[in-house]
């Protein structure tokens, strides 16, 4: 397979800044118009099937807080990890925001029994448009990354790697990765040089070879946010030159970029295919009755990303584990759904009788 199927993905995870106050990441920009986008969608398809449905706007925000909130109480209650450090994590139960949204929206619609699938069918769309931009905007930011791919077809994941290592170190000014030649056909990595800039008060090339052979190489090995992406290009020892330009030390480092599956996108084109799908089918005659494209987009949804979960994911966690089991209860959701829906519908037939 060619190389070009293989890219450095190194984006700054910051969007932009204002007035160096306030930073604003990609997630929050992609997430923040694909809000925009879902709201203005659920506004046109509400008023299409009911034009005196009341408070659309405050279900709305209602849903996206509720949503957020039982996504956050699920990944806390469910995770093996410390409740402090949950809390503090930015870290969601997808299925678990999924049930708290239809909960609410069962709750809502209650008084309009009549119009209470339609709607669902709706928030659950609404809900899934959004997940698309939330998918895209964690795969800008590099905040999801899968296995190791087995072949030259992915991406290898920098940026993490970059700004953690000109964090950590007073001594480094800036971080680049350049690829350097073609992936290694037996190792299945990608040669990349880091090319390191050393702050100015770091002249002498002795200094700058020890702290490369101590403390840059310890964190190559040791620390997981940087091997999670880099590995030493050889087993004992750094491969690197040192070069002096305008005064000023760089030292070009030789390892191997990890090529993993971008997870993110493969959520987001799953989740783009099930609501294509949806229409193709809806608009051909099936999935006629309330509630049963709500349902269908569920249960695509939780095979689709089960499956992504299981095939791609770095570690079947606990967590991942626990989001299978709320996948199951979301499932059940799903097939009472079309069993309310075929009795509805045959309910309608018998009165038109």
């Amino acid at each position: 397979m060619p190389d070009y199927l293989s890219i450095i993905w190194n984006i700054n995870p910051e969007a932009f800044n204002i007035l160096g106050l306030l930073s604003i990441h990609w997630s929050t920009l992609v997430a923040g118009i694909g809000l925009l986008i879902s709201f203005e969608y659920y506004l046109h398809r509400t008023k299409r099937i009911d034009r005196r449905m009341t408070n659309p706007v405050s279900f709305f925000i209602i849903a996206l807080l509720g949503a957020i909130l039982g996504a956050k109480i699920m990944a806390v209650l469910l995770s093996d990890m410390p409740v402090t450090d949950q809390v503090e994590a930015f870290n969601f139960s997808l299925f678990g925001g999924v049930i708290s949204l239809i909960l609410i929206a069962l709750f809502n619609f209650k008084k309009q029994p009549k119009m209470q699938l339609k709607l669902l069918d709706i928030s659950i769309s609404t809900a899934l448009l959004l997940l698309i931009f939330l998918q895209v905007g964690s795969f800008l930011d590099s905040n999801s990354w899968g296995k190791p791919t087995e072949n030259n077809r992915g991406l290898v994941f920098t940026s993490e790697s970059t700004f953690l290592l000109e964090g950590i170190f007073d001594k480094i000014s800036k971080v680049e990765v350049i690829e350097n030649d073609k992936i290694d056909s037996e190792t299945g990595l990608l040669p990349l040089i880091l090319k390191i800039h050393f702050i100015e008060e770091v002249k002498d090339k002795k200094e700058a070879g020890h702290f490369l052979n101590a403390d840059f190489k310890n964190s190559l090995v040791h620390n997981p946010s940087i091997n999670a992406h880099f590995k030493n290009h050889l087993p004992d020892q750094l491969a690197f030159e040192l070069e002096e330009i305008n005064n000023k030390l760089i030292a070009n480092v030789h390892i191997n970029g990890i090529i993993r599956h971008p997870v993110s996108i493969y959520k987001a084109l799953a989740a783009i295919i099930i609501i294509i799908a949806t229409f193709i089918i809806g608009s051909i005659g099936r999935l006629k009755n309330a509630g049963e494209k709500g349902a269908f987009m569920l249960i695509f949804l939780i095979l689709s990303y089960q499956a992504i979960d299981y095939f791609f994911t770095v570690d079947f966690q606990w967590l991942i584990l626990s989001e299978v089991l709320l996948a199951f209860i979301l499932l059940i959701l799903a097939f009472w759904l079309i069993v309310k829906a075929r009795r509805n519908f045959l309910y309608k037939n018998q009165r038109l009788v």
